[in-house]
Parts: C-alpha cells; sequence; structure tokens
C-alpha cells in the first residue's frame, strides 16, 4: 500500500513538473511575441526607409500580423482537438521562427507583408494554445495564472526598443538581426518541448463531463447553434471588448514612438524609451493585477485599469512642445501609466470569458478562441487605420483618435458588465 502510494505521489509530481515545463514554455513564446510587439514600432521608420516605403504602408506589418493571429486563433479549437496543447505550441514555435528569418530576408512590400502574416500564424497559435493550456491546467487560480502568463509578453516588448537602440537597427536594414533573435528563440523553444515527454497531452474535449461539479451542472447553459457554435449576448459583447483592447494596444505600441518624434520633438531615443516605458507600465500593471485580483473582484481591477488608460491618454494629448515642464519626464511617464492601464485588462478579460461558462471545456476552448480571435480583428483593422489617418490628416490626430478609442473601450466594458448579471468572480 505503501508503495502505491509512493509511486502515485511520483506520478502526480512528475505530472506537475511537466505542466509547470509546458506553462514555462508558454510563457517564453509569449515572451517572443512581447518581443516582436515591442520592436515593430521603432523598426517600422528603418524598415520603411530600407524598403524605400512609405510608412503608412510599412505599417500595415502589424496588421498581417495580426491577420495571421486570427486566421490561427479561429481554427485554435479544431487545432487543439487534432494535436493537443504541446504539439499545438511546437507547430506555432516553428511557424513563429521560420516567419521571422523570412521577415528579415525579405524585399518588397508584398514579401515582407508575407512573412508578417507567417509571423503572426505563429503567434496567433501559441497564444491560444498558451492561454487554453493555463485555463486547463490551472483553472483554479485562473486570472492570476493568466495575469503571469502575459507578464512575459510585457517583459519581452519592454526589452524590445532597447534592443533596437543598441544593435542600431534604428538606423538602417541591419534590423535582420533582431529579427533572428526572436526566431532563434522561437526555434530553442521547439526543442524544449519536445523533450517534455509523458504529459498527458489531451485536447480541451477530452476532459469529461463527468469531472463537473453539480454546481456546474445547475447553471444555465449558453444557446448552442446548430453548427456547434456557442453564442450569447455576453460573448458577442466580451469579444467586443477585447476587439477594442487589442486594436488600441497594437495601435498605441504601432504609432507611440513615431508620435513622440514627430509630434513631441523628442529624440530617436527617447523615443524607443517612450516605448520601453509603455511596456514596463504594462508589465508592472499586470503584476499588480495578480495580487489585487485576490482582493478585489475581477470587474474591479478591470475598471480601475481602464481608468488609469483613459485618464493618461487624455494627457498625452494635452502634452505640448511649448509647455514651461520636462517634456521628455511627462512623456515618459503618461507612456508608462497607459501601459499601466493596459496591463490587467487582458488576462482579465479572459478569465471573465471563460467565467461565462463557468470554466467548462471544451467551452472555455470555444469561448477563449473567439474572444482572441476578436482581439486580432482589432490588431488587423486599428493600426493600419491609425496610419491613414496620420497620412491624411497628422500624427496629432492619429493620437487622438486612439485616445477616442480607448473611450469607447470603456463604454463597451460597461455595457458587457451591465448585460451580464449572471456573471460571477472567478475564485482566486
Amino acid at each position: 500500500m505503501q508503495t502505491l502510494t509512493a509511486q502515485t505521489n511520483t506520478l502526480d509530481k512528475k505530472d506537475e513538473s511537466l505542466k509547470t515545463g509546458l506553462a514555462a514554455s508558454a510563457g517564453f513564446l509569449t515572451f517572443v511575441a512581447g518581443l516582436n510587439g515591442g520592436w515593430l514600432g521603432p523598426l517600422i521608420p528603418s524598415i520603411a526607409k530600407f524598403q524605400n516605403l512609405p510608412l503608412s504602408q510599412v505599417g500595415y506589418l502589424v496588421s498581417f500580423l495580426c491577420a495571421g493571429c486570427f486566421i490561427s486563433q479561429l481554427s485554435g479549437p479544431k487545432i487543439l482537438s487534432l494535436l493537443g496543447g504541446k504539439k499545438a505550441l511546437i507547430v506555432g514555435s516553428l511557424l513563429l521562427a521560420a516567419g521571422m528569418v523570412f521577415l528579415g530576408l525579405a524585399k518588397g512590400l508584398p514579401a515582407i507583408l508575407i512573412s508578417s502574416l507567417l509571423v503572426g500564424l505563429g503567434t496567433g497559435l501559441n497564444s491560444i494554445a498558451g492561454h487554453v493550456a493555463i485555463l486547463r491546467y490551472f483553472k483554479e487560480h485562473a486570472a492570476s495564472a493568466l495575469s503571469k502568463l502575459n507578464i512575459y509578453y510585457g517583459i519581452g516588448a519592454l526589452l524590445a526598443p532597447q534592443i533596437v537602440q543598441l544593435s542600431g537597427a534604428d538606423k538602417g536594414g541591419n534590423y535582420l538581426f533582431v529579427f533572428l533573435v526572436s526566431a532563434f528563440l522561437a526555434a530553442l523553444t521547439s526543442v524544449k518541448l519536445k523533450k517534455l515527454s509523458g504529459l498527458q497531452d489531451e485536447s480541451p474535449e477530452d476532459e469529461s463531463p463527468d469531472d463537473e461539479s453539480e454546481a456546474d451542472k445547475t447553471l444555465p447553459l449558453p444557446v448552442t447553434l446548430s453548427e456547434g457554435r456557442v453564442v450569447t449576448l455576453p460573448l458577442v459583447l466580451v469579444c467586443l471588448v477585447v476587439f477594442l483592447y487589442v486594436g488600441t494596444e497594437t495601435a498605441t505600441a504601432t504609432w507611440l514612438f513615431t508620435y513622440m518624434q514627430d509630434n513631441q520633438k523628442l529624440a530617436a531615443q527617447a523615443c524607443s524609451l517612450a516605448v520601453t516605458c509603455l511596456f514596463v507600465g504594462l508589465t508592472s500593471g499586470r503584476l499588480l493585477s495578480i495580487k489585487a485580483s485576490k482582493i478585489f473582484k475581477n470587474e474591479q481591477v478591470t475598471l480601475a485599469a481602464l481608468s488609469i488608460m483613459f485618464a493618461a491618454f487624455m494627457v498625452l494629448n494635452l502634452i505640448k512642445p511649448s509647455l514651461p515642464v520636462n517634456i521628455e519626464f511627462v512623456c515618459l511617464f503618461t507612456s508608462f501609466m497607459i501601459g499601466f492601464g493596459f496591463g490587467p485588462i487582458f488576462p482579465q478579460i479572459i478569465a471573465q470569458t471563460a467565467a461565462l461558462v463557468n470554466n467548462r471545456p471544451p467551452l472555455v476552448s470555444k469561448y477563449t478562441s473567439y474572444a482572441i480571435s476578436s482581439g486580432a480583428v482589432g490588431g488587423i483593422i486599428m493600426p493600419g487605420l491609425a496610419g491613414q489617418i496620420m497620412a491624411h490628416t497628422s500624427i496629432g490626430l492619429t493620437m487622438q483618435a486612439i485616445t477616442a478609442l480607448s473611450a469607447t473601450l470603456t463604454i463597451a466594458y460597461l455595457i458587457f458588465l451591465s448585460n451580464n448579471k449572471k456573471y460571477r468572480k472567478v475564485e482566486l
């Protein structure tokens, strides 16, 4: 009997170690996604110069990356059911590595856009597989675990602009170096994942309905259409919120460098530092949200974050180079506060999305896929739209449009809360 107990404990420890390894790999791939998100904005002027293309056209790199994310994220539940979480992450990491190599070597607008699409396919697959794995293996601490996962994105994004500065990639065509860095890291992660043998790599659909608690069975189920899609008003609203959030964040990250350079007249180094401050704030906000989620309701944390974000955007638009203050310091601090507001929003919303179906597989996989895919659509549309506003008006009006987008995001979340009477706090 003691031998059997010892064997069971050993297996449990091994399983926990493998689950932790899978979560760490997902976090590392999220870190690589953060690198890409953090240095594309500062690199856009350099890519445009090297490729001899207008800034507004090169801005579509972000849109094509998000389009690739949308394709893989929307098909995420199907891919996960076929491959399982670990294999999906391996495929995603290899797609990401290949896309980054091609992006660094590509010449001409069609080639760089296709390469960016490939990067997006890998990034999106990693995102949906990583989030579903966290929700599956750490469901009792969903919001906190998702915040930890997304902290990796912030760390990568805050380091990225400084890597660009140190490598000199913002001054010419040697941006191939920074793209090869992320390609190497993604390929390295795929090797690590292959070594994680022994983990039961189940798809979300493999979860037995018998595992549901009696309380789960008494909750009202969403309306299920004949095609197998799950549609409710709260789902539609939460998808709108994620759409607006990702659109606001990607548009800000894409054009903040240009805004600081052209509108606030900061030096290139200070502009890169502003992007770094944005993601330092984002990472700090997610770190704080891990603790805050254990004290306050998820919707309270989200509302506080939205308020900070919008207030910081308003201040950013009021700053003028002619003001009798240290403009550089104010711009950097405001960028930090925008990121600080951004930080908690995404992981909190994804946790609330899973809570809509009481964390039931396979509905969690479907809901998470729909929500994250909606965010990818926001990333497709908003940076390119902001670039067109800049091309036809000015970068100042572009930032005002992004600020209006952040206000719309806040209103949409309030509508979501008011129409989701059955929403309950994710227990942490």
